[in-house]
């Protein structure tokens, strides 16, 4: 039996590091994947992006680096101008390679919307 290897998911982990050393600035960006759950062979298979979700996050990155190494704040409070997002799938997290890792805040969110 062969996966088509694809499939929408509602969430994905990114991480990212940024610092700022001599005026020089580096990020570093690490998307997570999810393994098949046909298959579950321990391979995570990396997410893609909509150019709309890209920019978003990006913004919203850009954001939290002009605050926390230059100073400047930008009064958003670090909250997205999107519309709140209802997941209507448990996560799985033994699909999950940020859980895996001991680092997806997927139940920590999830707690944050429940006594919001």
């Amino acid at each position: 039996q062969t996966s088509r290897r694809f499939w929408p998911s509602a969430r994905v982990t990114v991480l990212f590091h940024y610092r700022l050393r001599n005026g020089r600035g580096t990020v570093l960006m690490r998307p997570f994947g999810q393994d098949c759950r046909q298959c579950q062979e321990g391979r995570f298979v990396r997410p893609g992006f909509s150019n709309q979700k890209v920019e978003e996050v990006l913004l919203k990155l850009f954001s939290k680096i002009r605050k926390n190494c230059y100073g400047e704040d930008d009064g958003s409070n670090g909250d997205s101008t999107s519309p709140v997002q209802v997941w209507t799938k448990p996560h799985e997290k033994e699909l999950c390679e940020a859980c895996q890792q001991g680092i997806c805040s997927q139940d920590d969110e999830c707690s944050r919307r429940e006594t919001s």
